[in-house]
C-alpha cells in the first residue's frame, strides 16, 4: 500500500471475514441454481460448479463471479469504519469490478461463467449504490461508471489465420546493442537494466566518457529499428520535446522522466517480447476501445449524448459535477 501499512477497516476484515476460510468451504455455483441453460446453438447445459483450491485458488477467485460480492461487502465496511461522506468537503472512493472470463478460459467454453458474472455484477452494482445512498443520502452523490470490456490475449488465434508476428528477446537485443556502442565509444556496459521494452543507460559511464548523452540514446535508436518486430524507437528526449505521432502518442502518455527508460520500442502489432527476466509479455494489438460511461446522481438530469468525445473530457466533467476545480492538466470541456 503507498500508505505502508492497511486501513483499520481492511485489517479487520481480513481476520475475521478470510476469503482463505470462505473459499476452502464454499462452491462457486450459479445464482439460477438446478436449472439447465439453453444456448443459441439449441443445446442445453448444466449449471457449473468450481471449487478453488491448491496455490492458484486466489487468482481463480479473482477472475470469477464471486469477487464482485467481495468487493460490494468491502464498500459497505468503508462506509460504515471510516469518515467518508461525514463532512462538506468531497470525498472520493474508487471501486474496480471484474466482467472478464474465469481463469482466462476462452468465452466459448466458459459461457455460463460469464452469464452469471454479468448477474452477480449488476447485483453487486445495486449494493453498492444503495449503500452509498444509505450513508450520505440520495442525490448527493455522483455515481460515475466505465467499463473498457477485457481481451485475453492467451486466446489469440494468430497462427491459426496466418497473422504476421513473432517474438522480440529483449536479451537478444540489449546485447547486440551494447556491442554496438562498445565499438563506437570503447569498451564498456552501457546498459544499465530494461524493463518492459525500456532501455535505462549507464548514465555514470556515459558521463565518465564524456559522450553527448543525446548523440548516444539517437544511434541506439537507429541501431533498434534494424531489428525484427520494431515499429518505432523513441528516446526519452523526444518523448518530452517533440510532436510525436498518433502511434507514439501512447508511449508518451505513460512516460514519466523521473522512472522511465532513455529509449522506449514500440513493437509492431501482433508481436510480443520476451524481457531480460525471461518473462513473456502479451502480444501488441492496435485497436479503437469504445466504451460507454455512465453519470447518475447529483442532479444530473437524465439524457443521452451520443456523439463519440475522448476521454480527457471526465476529469472536466466529473469536477464540473462535483463543483470543483478541475485538475490543472485538462484540456478539454465538460461534456455538460
Amino acid at each position: 500500500s503507498y500508505y505502508g501499512e492497511l486501513p483499520l477497516w481492511a485489517d479487520v476484515r481480513n481476520s475475521q471475514q478470510s476469503i482463505d476460510r470462505r473459499l476452502a468451504a464454499g462452491t462457486w455455483q450459479p445464482l439460477q441454481r438446478g436449472k439447465q441453460t439453453v444456448l443459441l446453438n439449441g443445446s442445453t447445459v448444466k449449471p457449473f460448479s468450481h471449487r478453488m483450491t491448491g496455490g492458484e485458488r486466489f487468482g481463480a477467485f479473482k477472475t470469477s463471479a464471486m469477487v464482485n460480492d467481495e468487493v460490494a461487502a468491502a464498500v459497505a465496511d468503508v462506509l460504515n469504519n471510516t469518515p467518508l461522506g461525514n463532512d462538506g468537503t468531497p470525498d472520493l472512493l474508487n471501486v474496480s469490478l471484474y466482467a472478464g472470463t474465469f481463469a482466462g478460459r476462452n468465452p466459448a467454453v466458459s459461457a455460463l461463467e460469464l452469464q452469471d458474472t454479468y448477474e452477480r455484477l449488476d447485483r453487486a452494482l445495486g449494493t453498492i449504490i444503495q449503500s452509498v445512498e444509505a450513508k450520505v443520502g440520495k442525490g448527493r452523490v455522483l455515481f460515475t461508471l466505465a467499463g473498457t470490456g477485457t481481451f485475453d490475449s492467451e486466446q489469440a488465434d494468430d497462427e491459426r489465420y496466418r497473422f504476421p508476428g513473432g517474438v522480440f528477446d529483449m536479451r537478444r537485443a540489449v546485447s547486440l546493442l551494447n556491442i554496438y556502442l562498445a565499438n563506437l565509444y570503447g569498451k564498456g556496459n552501457y546498459i544499465e537494466t530494461t524493463l518492459g521494452t525500456e532501455i535505462f543507460f549507464n548514465r555514470r559511464l556515459i558521463s565518465e566518457q564524456r559522450i553527448d548523452f543525446g548523440e548516444l540514446q539517437h544511434r541506439a535508436a537507429d541501431f533498434l529499428l534494424d531489428l525484427s518486430g520494431v515499429k518505432t524507437v523513441i528516446t526519452g528526449r523526444e518523448l518530452q520535446t517533440e510532436a510525436l505521432s498518433a502511434a507514439s502518442f501512447a508511449a508518451r502518455a505513460g512516460y514519466f522522466p523521473q522512472r522511465s527508460g532513455d529509449v522506449v520500442i514500440v513493437l509492431r502489432s501482433g508481436w510480443r517480447s520476451i524481457g531480460t527476466d525471461g518473462r513473456i509479455s502479451a502480444p501488441i494489438t492496435a485497436a479503437r476501445v469504445e466504451f460507454p460511461i455512465i453519470f447518475y446522481g447529483c442532479g444530473i438530469a437524465p439524457q443521452t449524448i451520443g456523439t463519440p468525445v475522448r476521454v480527457d473530457c471526465l476529469a472536466p466533467t466529473v469536477s464540473k459535477a462535483l463543483r470543483i476545480r478541475a485538475p490543472s492538466g485538462c484540456s478539454e470541456l465538460p461534456l455538460f
